[in-house]
């Protein structure tokens, strides 16, 4: 017995929205991390290049 068309579509949507909130939530969690980062170096450069 095969699910109907409509189990499948409701199954591939969900998946998709999570899916997709997943790579948002990375995404996110990846440019604050980049811009911290960005902050330690910039500190680090003025640190460094003029003492």
């Amino acid at each position: 017995m095969y699910p109907t068309e409509d189990v499948l579509a409701f199954l591939f949507a969900t998946v998709a929205t999570i899916v997709a909130t997943l790579t948002g939530l990375i995404g996110a969690f990846s440019t604050f991390r980049l811009q911290e980062s960005n902050r330690e170096i910039n500190l680090l450069e003025d640190l460094l290049v003029f003492p």
